[in-house]
């Protein structure tokens, strides 16, 4: 096997001096001793481009491996030699850092209780003081009598119907409303085309007299309003014949003149755009 790899390793070269006069093999990495140049197969401006191998990492080259020769005889053990002198005392060390502290120890056991102790002699009793005059007690007052319940008296007769006064004189002639000066304001509740419904409050001010009214006014003609808006909903009418399909072109523009932009409006379909 081995011979084989040798002779196509061989040819290879062979093959690469001999077209070696035509083209140049450029290398793409820097090789060692003992290296190889193994064309890689990829050509550069017409030249092949190699790459130095070590030999060593193709397993095809390598030999198989021979058999393990014997193991070789122990040598003699040499002489002992003499021991050496005793090396001087060495410096004394400095003083290592203190240890912590140990933990505190668990606490001991409860003792048993003691014994009671005799009791103390007693104590002399002391002289007892001298009781003190009792003072004099005061009358007591006798309880009046409770008096007796006087009689109901007798409910009187209802007296006679008095005479009907006479007439009394004929009261002064009131005065009239002087002039109404009123200042109001009315809210109204609903307005239709025919009605109208309003709460007002009006304030006298000659008279000193407030006023609340409620009213509905009832359209019988139109008003000012409605006939201005009919004459223009009319001329509208009479600008859309007029007008027909044409478009509406509408431009905006800035306060220089310049053109913003531009809209174009016909049979309902607008289109635009901005500048």
């Amino acid at each position: 096997m081995r011979k084989a790899l040798l002779v196509v390793i061989g040819l290879f070269l062979f093959t690469s001096l001999v077209f070696a006069g035509q083209e140049t093999i450029k290398d793409d990495n820097d090789g060692n001793k003992g290296y190889i140049l193994i064309n890689t197969g990829i050509q550069q401006g017409g030249n092949d481009v190699g790459h130095w191998t070590d030999i060593t990492t193709i397993p095809e080259l390598k030999g198989e491996q021979g058999i393990a020769g014997i193991n070789g005889l122990n040598g003699i053990n040499g002489l002992d030699g003499q021991n050496g002198l005793d090396g001087l005392k060495g410096d004394t060390g400095e003083q290592g850092i203190a240890g912590f502290d140990g933990l505190n120890g668990i606490d001991g056991l409860n003792g048993d209780k003691g014994d009671t102790g005799e009791q103390g002699i007693q104590g002399f009793t002391g002289e007892q003081g001298i009781q003190g005059i009792q003072g004099i007690q005061g009358l007591i007052g006798n309880i009046g009598n409770t008096g007796e319940q006087g009689v109901q008296g007798v409910q009187g007769k209802t007296g006679v119907k008095g005479d009907k006064g006479d007439k009394g004189d004929r009261g002064l002639r009131g005065k009239g409303l002087k002039d109404q000066y009123k200042a109001g304001v009315g809210l109204r509740i609903f307005d239709t085309k025919r009605t109208q419904g309003e709460i007002a409050y009006y304030r006298d001010f000659n008279n000193q007299a407030n006023e609340i009214v409620a009213k509905i006014t009832i359209k019988l003609g139109s008003s000012f309003e409605e006939r201005e808006i009919a004459k223009t909903n009319s001329r509208l009418d009479r600008l859309e014949k007029q007008i027909g399909n044409s478009p509406i072109i509408t431009k905006v523009v800035d306060t220089k003149g310049n053109t913003k932009s531009i809209s174009i409006t016909a049979n309902g379909l607008s289109v635009g755009g901005d500048f």
